[in-house]
């Protein structure tokens, strides 16, 4: 393919994201999830034209997110998984990059010129803020971190000894997927998860591995445990509000605690994560780091450095100690 033409493809390619997203938000998916529709059964479903949505299911035929059987639609493996009924699905993640983090992008170029996160211009409030106060895009916005960390840290009970432990926090750990995949391997610990009030509401009903603890980390954090989950996190603020997250781990931290920072490093990608801290940002004045950033950043606080884990092929676990 010559540069011409590979320019020209990456001009339209939201194109190839944005039908699924549409189709998610419809609820394509969801409705054959239950079982193949005709074209006109499915209109009746979600309430829609014949003629146009049959226009997005042929887009959506051409993404290999649907085929057709008999007349009917059926879902291929890439759309069922964009069922909210998949156990594996993501559809909310789908969902979650085509609105706030779209219209950032979109204007990218006042970030480059101000060094300030556009979200906060466009939205007049820091994301986070911003959703404490939109309960659907708060909504969307955890379900789809829960579905990225679900799959992320999977494994992580595997990868760690706890054995001896007493007591484990994940902070910011919003629907609790870590802890989840700790608990599997590791049931003997208490855990506790803190997030914000309203990111603890969207937790499910019924019996769960951990204790929600509704507080702010800005805050001082509850002396609960022994070890301490920065998971995603730290990626999210700049270096003066980071260091504040840090501090108040390590009030919480007994002597000889440790704290687990888990996050994309940057030499340990073969493009840098440069996009990744593009976004980052875009929508919260902050970037991805070096493990010596976030060492330095640490090591300011009092926290002494062990060892780094590579977790899966984009993160890495950081371990700390209080010395």
């Amino acid at each position: 393919m010559s540069i011409s033409q590979e320019l020209k493809n990456s001009f339209t390619s939201y194109w190839h994201y944005l039908p699924l997203r549409t189709a998610c938000q419809l609820g394509v998916f969801d409705a054959l999830w239950e079982g193949p529709l005709s074209l006109a059964e499915l209109a009746e479903k979600l309430g829609a034209k014949q003629a146009s949505l049959q226009l997005l299911l042929a887009a959506l035929e051409q993404l290999a997110a649907l085929r057709t059987e008999n007349g009917q639609y059926v879902l291929a493996e890439k759309g069922a998984q964009l069922a909210e009924e998949h156990p594996q699905s993501l559809k909310y993640a789908c969902l979650l990059w085509g609105e706030e983090h779209l219209r950032a992008w979109q204007h990218l170029a006042q970030s480059i010129r101000s060094d300030e996160a556009v979200f906060e211009q466009l939205y007049g409030q820091p994301f986070f803020d911003y959703l404490d106060e939109q309960p659907e895009s708060n909504r969307i916005y955890h379900l789809a971190m829960n579905e990225y960390a679900r799959d992320d840290y999977a494994q992580l009970g595997e990868q760690l000894d706890l054995s001896e432990a007493k007591a484990v926090m994940d902070l910011g750990g919003g629907l609790g997927a870590l802890l989840k995949a700790l608990a599997r391997v590791h049931p003997q610990p208490k855990y506790y998860l803190l997030d914000k009030p309203k990111v603890l509401a969207l937790l499910p009903a019924g019996e769960l591995p951990f204790r929600p603890i509704p507080a702010d980390f800005f805050a001082p954090i509850p002396q609960v445990a022994e070890h301490i989950f920065l998971a995603r996190v730290l990626h999210d603020w700049p270096d003066e509000a980071a260091l504040k997250i840090l501090e108040n781990v390590y009030a919480a931290l007994p002597k000889g605690g440790r704290m687990y920072i888990l996050e994309i490093l940057k030499e340990q990608l073969a493009d840098g994560a440069e996009l990744l801290s593009l976004n980052m940002l875009a929508i919260c004045k902050s970037q991805e780091r070096t493990l010596a950033a976030y060492r330095k950043l640490a090591e300011k606080i009092g926290f002494a450095y062990l060892e780094k884990r590579p977790i899966n092929d984009l993160q890495t676990l950081l371990i700390f100690e209080k010395r």
